[in-house]
């Protein structure tokens, strides 16, 4: 007995009945290898597959019939396909659409091939207004906040600036961060309305009498402003500009801030 035990992996002081167990399980594993050895590719998958309906006795069962039985089982016991990626197929293959609401329609819901191939040519159409609208008002929204921060153009490019405002706005499903954004437009721009935003900018250094970087720039900013010949160019923009036009200078300006803050 010890020696049998040893045989089938069990410890010397394995009983009786254990013993007998682990070789009825030897002996029901070799048959299950000896099915599968001997079915076909078919039947192989059905078994393989999560979703396949076995017989009383499960896999066992199953390799232990003939062919002809597993055939019959297949038949009575299909698998059931993922409906959703049947109606995918559908749709990459063109036999069916999916309208604006997330609806999906087949050629079966129409009675001719033309009423599918036009309600298919509408559902594209609308589909392509609707984004073209929602681009067209992003692309104003993003316009808008590109304008209102041509104050803030001391700390960055009013289009990028514009940009950071616009992707915060749309993120925004709260709409909890919308009024903070409007507050901080609305104060830049009152300050300058009332010159207060560059007389502040950079207080601690040198405001411009002397020869510090912020005088220096905020002198070609306003030669650039008497230069413009529309008389549209704000502060702001004269700033960027002259920043824009010499970046070396600009990084000194930023320098005396850091020593002054």
């Amino acid at each position: 007995m010890k020696a049998i035990a040893k045989q089938l992996g069990l410890p010397e002081t394995a009983t009786e009945a254990e013993i007998t167990a682990a070789l009825v399980k030897q002996a029901a594993d070799l048959a299950t290898a000896q099915g599968l050895a001997k079915m076909s590719a078919k039947h192989t998958a059905f078994m393989s597959n999560d979703k396949a309906k076995m017989p009383k006795g499960g896999k066992d069962a199953f390799a232990s019939m003939s062919a002809d039985e597993r055939d019959a089982h297949m038949d009575s016991n299909p698998i059931q396909k993922d409906e959703d990626d049947d109606m995918e197929k559908m749709i990459q293959k063109g036999d069916a659409f999916r309208t604006p609401t997330g609806a999906i329609l087949t050629k079966k819901d129409f009675g001719s091939e033309a009423g599918f191939v036009f309600a298919k040519g509408q559902a594209a159409d609308n589909a392509n207004l609707t984004a073209a609208v929602a681009k067209a008002a992003d692309d104003r929204l993003l316009g808008e906040f590109t304008k209102r921060a041509e104050p803030l153009t001391y700390i960055g490019k009013a289009d990028e600036i514009g940009q950071l405002l616009f992707s915060v706005s749309k993120s925004d499903t709260t709409g909890k961060l919308a009024p903070a954004i409007e507050l901080v437009l609305k104060a830049a721009n009152d300050k300058v309305a009332k010159g207060g935003l560059f007389t502040e900018f950079g207080k601690g250094t040198d405001t411009g009498t002397g020869g510090s970087a912020q005088a220096l720039l905020k002198a070609k900013a306003a030669e650039i402003k008497k230069g413009d010949t529309t008389g549209r160019m704000t502060d702001a923009v004269a700033y960027q500009k002259a920043a824009d036009a010499d970046p070396e200078l600009w990084q000194r300006v930023r320098a005396e801030e850091k020593q002054a803050a």
